[in-house]
């Protein structure tokens, strides 16, 4: 249940007005990609690279952090019981959305996992982090209805640091 919040959180934020679809223009949410900023994490003494505009802000329910600007949509909590713990668990778990383009990135302190759903809305694009940083495990999630944001989520939930 969680972690259904955050996703349809994002959906509905992704496609409100300011957020740019990715239509195949890069003006918007493309081009933010090219002039990534520190963004600090400071509940989580963490910090990533994130499009300029992009800020870390307390979730409005739970205990994560979103990370949300003009190109960028994420959230990140600290990883529980109810997070998938390897790639296949997630796989599982997400089989419900009918995933296409699954790519899987294996990192060396966890896994990426992406990829997109169609639905009424339209085209979903996903991203599911899981990192151990400094002992703890990171979750790392986006959903939204533009590539070009995909991309910088996943970005910023590899960029995962503590912070300097």
């Amino acid at each position: 249940m969680r972690a259904l919040v955050p996703a349809t959180l994002a959906l509905l934020l992704a496609a409100a007005p300011g957020c740019a679809a990715d239509t195949g223009d890069r003006s918007a949410a493309g081009a933010a990609t090219a002039a990534n900023v520190r963004v600090e994490l400071r509940k989580f003494k963490l910090q990533t690279a994130a499009p300029a505009g992009a800020e870390a802000r307390d979730e409005f329910v739970g205990d994560g952090v979103m990370l949300q600007g003009p190109a960028l949509l994420a959230t990140v909590v600290v990883a529980d019981d109810l997070t998938p713990a390897t790639v296949d668990a997630a796989k599982e778990s997400n089989a419900a959305y009918d995933p296409r383009g699954v790519e899987v990135d294996a990192l060396a302190d966890g896994w990426a996992l992406t990829w997109t759903s169609e639905g009424d809305m339209g085209v979903s694009y996903w991203v599911q982090v899981r990192r151990e940083i400094a002992g703890v495990a990171y979750w790392c999630t986006s959903t939204t209805t533009a590539a070009a944001m995909q991309r910088n989520a996943v970005v910023a939930c590899k960029g995962l640091e503590p912070a300097a």
